[in-house]
């Protein structure tokens, strides 16, 4: 499961920026801003998880985060009325969302290919105008030819292509999160406003432009992969509309600040050591004497939440769930009463390996607390965590979910 976190991280993070820029900043225009904001917070969303920062896990309040992750760091077991294990759903699944990436790549390619294709045709070339990759097309019988070759040079030197193809393979990676769809919505638009911007300073106004864009002179042509038209009849009118708007206030960048807290919480939650095995103790001869109680303290030892080496049952986690899921009973009192519900069992892994303070958290009676106990005291010795070469004791957390079936 902590393999899933940066995963779902980035998924959450992409959700919560692309939030930010529609609430605040896409009636702005700023469009280069915006362009840059949509590629720099797909970018962090995407880096974040994977890097952590030395200082911010000093802070106090990373400490406080990172009890609480690790009150949760092993998977949920199942118990079932049978007693069913139920581990398989992560492989299976994992297996399908990689199947459906590498179809997609697939795709990808091949609608790359057909574009290039396609555009190669002469029946493409008459009465349309586009860009493609940085190759600029324009049937010359197009009228205000130096107008319409301005748009697509914007296309072309800004590199506006690039920006498509990024959003492209993160759909790919990403095709489970809908939110991607919207990125490559707006990227789109924001590209046009840019082109659109610079190619109508060449006519005598906004208004010229505008009635060029809604000329008849255009084949609607399909939609083709990376094809960037000087004519889309699906963004027309929003960009006619971003063509007729006045310049935003400059006040109006301070929009821009929202960003400043959310990056801050999100750099903390990445810094909690969740997808490494980072420890809370790796400072601890640094830290002083009235600090020590940032590290969890118990029968006069300190009890890590989170060690260079973690305790593992002999066998791994597998086997693990196998033993639990062989020796763990739903209480008949519970199926009685049609009892359904978590119970969080908390356990350290001493230094030899024993399991030792078992307790329940928050428990649902019936049974399913004392059962839930007993099964985790009777698991063998696992092979203790160490931090700086030496065996330590450490917390573990464990949902049990009772399920009626």
């Amino acid at each position: 499961m902590e393999k899933l976190i940066p995963f779902v991280q980035i998924n959450l993070f992409l959700v919560v920026f692309y939030a930010i820029y529609w609430l605040f900043l896409k009636k702005e225009t700023f469009h280069q801003v915006n362009r840059f904001y949509l590629l720099l917070s797909t970018v962090f969303s995407v880096i974040l998880p994977f890097v952590q920062f030395s200082a911010v896990k000093s802070w106090g309040l990373t400490y406080q985060f990172q009890t609480m992750v690790y009150e949760y760091n092993l998977p949920e077991l199942v118990v079932s009325q049978n007693s069913e294990e139920k581990l398989s759903w992560v492989l299976i699944v994992s297996i399908v969302y990689l199947t459906v990436v590498a179809l997609l790549f697939l795709r990808l390619a091949y609608g790359i290919a057909r574009a290039y294709a396609i555009i190669q045709k002469a029946s493409f070339m008459e009465s349309n105008a586009f860009s493609f990759f940085g190759i600029i097309k324009i049937d010359k019988k197009l009228p205000y030819f130096k107008t319409i070759r301005e748009h697509e040079r914007v296309h072309t030197l800004q590199l506006h292509f690039l920006d498509l193809f990024f959003f492209e393979l993160l759909s790919v990676v990403f095709w489970c999160n809908p939110v991607v769809m919207f990125y490559k919505f707006s990227i789109k638009n924001i590209h046009e406003f840019l082109a659109d911007e610079k190619a109508s300073a060449t006519l005598n106004s906004v208004a010229d432009y505008a009635t060029l864009l809604l000329s008849k002179q255009f084949k609607i042509a399909p939609e083709h992969l990376f094809v960037q038209p000087f004519y889309n009849k699906s963004t027309l009118k929003i960009r006619i509309q971003m063509l007729m708007k006045g310049k935003s206030e400059s006040w109006a960048m301070l929009k821009y600040g929202v960003i400043a807290p959310i990056l801050f919480v999100f750099v903390v939650l990445t810094s909690v050591s969740c997808s490494e095995k980072d420890s809370i103790a790796d400072e601890f001869n640094a830290i002083k004497t009235e600090d020590l109680n940032k590290i969890i303290q118990k029968d006069g030892e300190p009890i890590f939440t989170a060690v260079e080496t973690n305790p593992e049952f002999p066998g791994g986690v597998v086997a693990m769930y196998k033993f639990l899921g062989e020796n763990i009973k739903y209480p008949s009192a519970a199926q009685r009463a049609n009892i359904n519900g978590r119970v969080f069992v908390k356990f350290v892994v001493e230094k030899d390996g024993s399991i030792g303070d078992v307790e329940v958290m928050k428990g649902i009676g019936f049974g399913c607390d004392e059962e839930a106990i007993r099964v985790m005291k009777t698991m063998p010795r696992w092979n203790p965590g160490v931090q700086n070469g030496k065996n330590v004791r450490v917390y573990y957390n464990m949902p049990v979910v009772y399920k009626l079936e």
